[in-house]
């Protein structure tokens, strides 16, 4: 009977350090497995952390990049970026069309070779007058007046007139109008994105280059470019789309470079016409003569002249 005490006393001490341990071990799994979920949680966390911190720091790069290829490209001029030379180029349009009288002189200069001429357009009595003057030219001594379709030419110093019936008057008329055709010409490339030197040598003059590829696109028309508001104002439009195609036809890669912009009180435009080298081949100059100066070297108004010569005395 003891014995089998002794024997039960023993199995609950046995049984009680198997349950004490179970437990135990129960917990230090619980806790190990509590452990190595934390450890997991923080690693990807680190793991997240790094990624971000890897990402970050590519956009930055690209951002580096992006800074540093924006500074080595040059800036990209908006048309708008010019308003203050495109609104010179339409004024000086609109006021030399509603003008009653204006003036030109032009230059052509072809290595030691230059030849130079007036021309003067006035209006009278709702007619247009046109009169052409050689100077420093070989046929100096030609003289040539146009109204509407009546042409007369003088070939001694305007002593005595003839009607002609010769290419002279159409010749006239577009040497007026190359003034409007250039103007309304730069205009155009800069709305079509042609880059201007502002005020280049710091003598208020501008410089633009232009290509034939660039010169194909342009549309001079001065009522779409919305300088003018009516085509009627051109009042030769034939003349006016000839002088046209001849701006935009280039020979070979040659390249044209224009500078003009006003100086004192005249408006001026030098075309220069250069060889895929960059080599001047022949320029033409042509500048507008202040109102103010008009009267100071025409001889008599040109409808003085042409009654003089239809009707002399």
């Amino acid at each position: 009977m003891l014995k089998n005490r002794i024997y039960l006393l023993l199995m609950c001490i046995l049984m009680s350090c198997v349950a004490v341990s179970s437990c135990s071990f129960s917990k230090n799994e619980d806790t190990q497995q509590s452990s190595e979920k934390k450890s997991k949680k923080k690693s990807k966390k680190k793991e997240d952390k790094n990624k971000k911190s890897i990402d970050e720091s590519d956009i930055n790069e690209d951002k580096d990049d992006e800074e540093a290829v924006k500074e080595t490209l040059p800036p990209k001029k908006d048309s708008a970026d010019y308003s203050e030379v495109k609104q010179q180029l339409s004024d000086e349009i609109n006021d030399c069309l509603s003008q009653d009288k204006v003036m030109f002189t032009l230059t052509f200069t072809e290595g030691a070779d230059s030849w130079s001429w007036e021309i003067i357009k006035e209006t009278h009595d709702g007619a247009d007058y046109y009169y052409y003057a050689p100077i420093d030219d070989p046929c100096g001594n030609t003289r040539v007046l146009v109204v509407e379709d009546y042409v007369l030419i003088s070939t001694d110093y305007g002593g005595t007139w003839t009607a002609t019936t010769g290419s002279y008057g159409d010749d006239t008329i577009k040497t007026y109008y190359q003034y409007i055709n250039y103007l309304s010409f730069l205009y155009a490339a800069i709305e079509n994105g042609s880059d201007v030197k502002l005020n280049d040598g710091g003598l208020n003059r501008h410089v633009m280059v232009i290509n034939k590829k660039e010169a194909e696109k342009l549309d001079t028309d001065p009522v779409k470019l919305g300088i003018i508001d009516d085509a009627a104002k051109l009042k030769a439009p034939m003349a006016y789309e000839e002088n046209n195609q001849m701006l935009k036809k280039f020979d070979s890669d040659n390249s044209k470079t224009y500078v003009f912009g006003p100086i004192n009180s005249e408006f001026s435009i030098m075309e220069s016409v250069r060889d895929e080298n960059g080599m001047e081949l022949y320029y033409t100059i042509i500048t507008r003569v202040p109102n103010e100066v008009i009267n100071e070297v025409e001889m008599m108004p040109l409808d003085g002249l042409y009654n003089g010569i239809k009707n002399p005395k």
